[in-house]
């Protein structure tokens, strides 16, 4: 266990071992690296008395870079393991198979401080291959591939490596990726990719990276968007070199991705001079910013009343309250509409007064923006800048890591503990970050960060790191332990929270949402927001819905009811998913993600994939009424 994290645990009262701190696939180090040498012997690449295969192949194979392996091969000589003979090259000296294993293992781990457990080239090359099957692409190629990443999937889940599910694809993709579109995307990248090999000491990794990446790719394959199937290639390269780039580059993992993501750019611009899909009218977006992928767009109702011939579609895909909004609220439009030539109130001064007395907090601890995404924004814009650090616990929301990186910006993922925020990875990312975020309930998994926990982690966290609450989904939490988080400012005052209108308040459309901080946290922060950032109209339809007590409520107990109808379907009928106090339940898919998905779309139930949040086996599912919520479980029961 690192040092800090060790610290982290200890303020925390937790005891937490090395094996608990890792990704369940990982092995220990030392024994995934004899198994690939193994595995080399087993093939025969390694026998005893021939000359070893090229530095090249064995740096691949190995998974280590050619410094290292050099560095090995030095001492394996000195211990008398090989044998460099000048003119033809080094050859393996006589000894039992297991032993010679053991023996190079040993040195490799020797040679470098750290060894990736998944070789560079996968995360280079494979995403590439995968999306040369955009030209030819075929329903039994891509059922292979996806087949192959479940395997892997399932591996990962029951704690083993995914080797197997990792051969299985790397067939796959070769039978669907013979065409000569190969070379093109090898030529765009091959530069980026020799430096990153050449120059980077990798770093132990796992292969979520991998397969999320590879899940996206075949999306946009099976879209037949070769380009989009490319921007997430290359999207996965650059994840891939912030998890293998080091200090030892001199310089910060970002500073080299903007360089490689400006090659990359010109790159692609030359390849497609009419500019589709390569820029926009020429132009060369900032290399931070092309380093986003850009969020996924949930299909709309007509046009799945198009494709399907469905004359009702029931949209579950996106945490709107189904039933609508308050009436006091259309109300409040309809009579706000006829002051539309009027600039809003800049400092939203109504609906302040009312939201102050909501809260018991003074009016200049409000900031208020277009939704809570944009409340988000503010505080990246606010407290971050290149060369800062922020975290957040992951899978969550996107935007967390978008605006992080937008202000130039590092982003440091810390896994989830079961569903929820982790107290111990937080508390460890803290003591080098200038942010965190922390979004209660999680989005996608629903799982929460209780009272007490949150009060232990604000403890814990140095007083000059901000950390941003975002409780988008708050107003339908119902456990008794969830956290009054506005009443801990008062003790807090790195303490930020933002709230939205558009969940249980059914005011998407308006786009309005609200941040409360101490008053001198929020001066900052208003000192950086837009003037007129918020309309009338979504004023005027905030500040009646806040005093519509009754509609939230029942609101909250309706989908409390839609709710655990979910999540005593899935017990009854043994599927997995993650307890939530959210207006979502994430589950495990009968039948695969792909397959739940259009099996429900078929019958006009709109859900959101697990691929796209970072769960590809899963689908999420938002509550519905409770027709709704009862015919998209009859779906599922078919499907198992």
């Amino acid at each position: 266990m690192s040092d800090m994290r060790k610290v982290a645990s200890d303020l925390l009262g937790e005891t937490v071992v090395d094996d608990q701190l890792e990704p369940v696939s990982r092995r220990p180090l030392y024994q995934q690296v004899k198994d690939r040498i193994t595995q080399l012997i087993d093939d025969g690449m390694l026998k005893v008395g021939d000359q070893l295969p090229s530095e090249r192949a064995l740096s691949a194979r190995l998974g280590v870079s050619r410094h290292s392996l050099r560095q090995a091969m030095s001492a394996m000589e000195a211990q008398g393991l090989i044998e460099i003979r000048h003119g033809s090259g080094a050859y393996l000296v006589d000894r039992e198979p297991g032993q010679v294993a053991s023996d190079i293992a040993d040195a490799l781990i020797d040679s470098s401080e750290k060894l990736p457990y998944v070789m560079e080239a996968r995360f280079a090359i494979e995403p590439f291959l995968t999306s040369l099957a955009a030209d030819r692409r075929t329903p039994a190629d891509i059922r292979a591939i996806r087949a192959a990443l479940t395997m892997m999937e399932r591996e990962i889940a029951a704690g083993e490596s995914g080797e197997k599910g990792d051969i299985a694809f790397h067939a796959a993709v070769l039978a669907a990726a013979h065409n000569p579109i190969f070379v093109d995307f090898m030529t765009r990248l091959q530069p980026d990719m020799t430096r990153l090999r050449e120059e980077a000491l990798a770093q132990p990794t796992t292969p979520r990276l991998a397969i999320e990446a590879h899940h996206a790719i075949l999306d946009a394959i099976e879209a037949g968007d070769r380009e989009r199937a490319f921007r997430a290639a290359h999207q996965h390269l650059v994840d891939a070199a912030e998890a293998l780039l080091v200090s030892e580059l001199g310089t910060p993992s970002y500073a080299f991705l903007a360089e490689m993501l400006a090659n990359a750019t010109g790159d692609q611009d030359d390849a497609d001079p009419a500019g589709q899909g390569g820029g926009v009218l020429g132009a060369t977006p900032a290399a931070l910013a092309a380093a986003l992928a850009p969020r996924h767009i949930e299909e709309t109702i007509e046009a799945v009343q198009e494709e399907t011939g469905l004359e009702i579609v029931h949209k579950l895909d996106s945490t709107e309250n189904p039933y609508g909004c308050s009436p006091r609220a259309s109300e409040a439009v309809i009579t706000a509409a006829t002051q539309l030539s009027a600039y809003p109130d800049a400092e939203a001064s109504a609906l302040r007064s009312a939201l102050s007395e909501l809260h018991g907090v003074a009016e200049e601890q409000l900031i208020f923006g277009s939704g809570s995404d944009e409340m988000l924004l503010l505080a990246a814009r606010t407290f971050l800048s290149s060369g800062r650090f922020a975290a957040a616990c992951e899978p969550t929301s996107a935007r967390y890591r978008a605006h992080t990186l937008s202000t130039g910006a590092n982003y440091q993922p810390v896994a989830l503990d079961r569903g929820r925020p982790d107290l111990v990875g937080l508390a460890a990312a803290a003591s080098t970050a200038s942010l965190l975020w922390v979004c209660n309930p999680n989005t996608p998994t629903g799982g929460y960060l209780g009272a007490e926990g949150l009060e232990r982690l604000m403890s814990n966290v140095p007083q000059n790191v901000v950390v941003v609450v975002d409780e988008s989904y708050a107003d339908y939490a119902t456990a008794p332990d969830f956290p009054d988080s506005v009443a801990l400012i008062r003790s807090f005052p790195n303490l930020m929270v933002t709230r939205t209108f558009s969940t249980i308040h059914g005011l998407a459309g308006l786009r309005i949402g609200y941040g409360i901080a101490d008053a001198r946290v929020a001066n900052l922060v208003n000192a950086v927001r837009r003037p007129f950032n918020t309309s009338n109209l979504a004023q005027a339809a905030a500040r009646a819905s806040v005093r519509d007590e009754d509609f939230i409520r029942r609101s909250r107990e309706r989908n409390a009811q839609g709710r655990d109808a979910i999540e005593a379907f899935c017990r009854s009928r043994g599927i997995g998913y993650f307890p939530s106090q959210a207006n979502f339940v994430l589950l495990d898919a009968p039948g695969g993600a792909e397959n739940a998905y259009e099996a429900l779309k078929e019958r006009g139930f709109l859900v959101k994939p697990g691929a796209h949040l970072g769960y590809p086996a899963k689908i999420r599912v938002s509550v519905g009424t409770d027709d709704q919520v009862e015919g998209a479980l009859a779906v599922l029961d078919d499907l198992l």
